[in-house]
């Protein structure tokens, strides 16, 4: 599913409408924080750049149908 995201984000690449700096950097990340002793938020965000020049968070979702 991984592969298939950054193939997507290679098109948007390609047709000038996303940019992602420091790529290895801001591809899958992970933000965790403590919410108590015991607990942590843990979210994990897709991407960090820009689309079509507005600074975003991108998350994408893939669907596989059953065949």
């Amino acid at each position: 599913m991984l592969q298939q995201g950054i193939q997507l984000l290679d098109r948007f690449c390609q047709d000038d409408r996303i940019r992602i700096r420091q790529p290895r950097r801001n591809l899958q990340i992970k933000f965790e924080r403590s919410v108590s002793k015991q607990n942590d938020f843990v979210a994990y965000v897709d991407a960090i750049g820009k689309v079509d020049g507005a600074r975003c968070l991108i998350e994408w979702n893939v669907y596989c149908p059953n065949k």
